[in-house]
């Protein structure tokens, strides 16, 4: 549930963000509106400079050489860890990537202008809270199984923009990926909680991080070249066509089908995460 609502918070902003930002382009300039984006960050810098935790001194003898080590090994020993991460490096770059570079400019053309594509990243963000509310309270048997299903919709909005379709289409398909990308966070997310040891688990969530977004500059860089190489509806379709394809290669992974909900019990969480907590972990829960 903490998973769920902490998307929810964020997918909250994101509706009326870009359906704002489409109408202030229109009403004035991009570099008007990226200057109000800039300027916006202040408020970040406030909240994070109030943000008060409690110290924790580095354990003797230990560096990040061997934290990376460590995180490492416990990446490797679950095995459904590997081909999720690798679908999502490939998700940023081959999907996500031509889709922001090229989708603006297709859309904008055929659908209205700037405005149209506020329309389709606030469907985004609404797809995200409906999946963050239907997340909430909910306890699949095989929480990696439905998070990679989830991602089956992530090449609509690409498959929509190649094709050419009329805008509330193309804010239907936005609705989709923008739900399943909310309710696949959540469950991968608290997966990963429940199965990885406390004192280990943000060492294996900055490989999972480091991998998933290595790949996203050169997605960013290629998209335009290859839109003006083959075609720009040529590489949304490739783009929708592998985000399915590799969702369901994902989903042939015994190790990803059969990961299964570690229930939390009163005074401590159980399951598989219970046994595996190391000593640091425990001195964080006592803390």
């Amino acid at each position: 549930n903490a998973n769920a609502l902490f998307g929810l918070a964020a997918s909250a902003t994101s509706i009326a963000g870009p359906a704002l930002a489409g109408l202030l382009i229109a009403a004035t300039s991009p570099g008007v509106v990226i200057a109000v984006d800039a300027a916006s960050y202040a408020a970040s810098v406030i909240a994070l400079a109030r943000l008060r935790l409690p110290a924790r001194p580095r354990a003797a003898g230990r560096s990040v050489r061997h934290d990376l080590g460590d995180g490492w090994r416990e990446f490797r020993a679950h095995r459904w860890l590997m081909p999720t991460t690798v679908q999502f490096t490939f998700i940023n770059m081959l999907v996500w990537g031509p889709f922001l570079i090229i989708g603006p400019l297709l859309i904008s053309r055929s659908a209205g202008g700037p405005a149209a594509w506020g329309a389709v990243m606030a469907g985004y963000g609404a797809g995200s809270v409906a999946g963050g509310l239907a997340s909430l309270g909910r306890r699949p048997r095989r929480p990696i199984a439905l998070s990679v299903a989830a991602t089956l919709g992530y090449g609509l909005p690409c498959a929509a923009v190649a094709l050419g379709t009329p805008l509330a289409i193309l804010a239907a398909a936005a609705v989709v990926a923008g739900t399943g990308s909310a309710i696949s966070a959540a469950f991968a997310g608290t997966a990963l909680q429940q199965h990885v040891p406390l004192g280990r688990l943000a060492r294996v969530r900055s490989i999972q991080s480091l991998a998933a977004f290595s790949a996203a500059p050169a997605g960013l860089a290629l998209a335009g070249p290859l839109a003006a190489a083959v075609g720009a509806g040529t590489v949304l379709g490739f783009a929708a066509a592998w985000s399915t394809c590799a969702a369901l290669a994902v989903l042939a992974f015994p190790s990803v089908r059969r990961l299964r909900w570690a229930a939390v019990r009163a005074g401590g969480a159980g399951g598989q995460a219970a046994g595996e907590r190391s000593a640091e972990g425990q001195a964080v829960l006592a803390r």
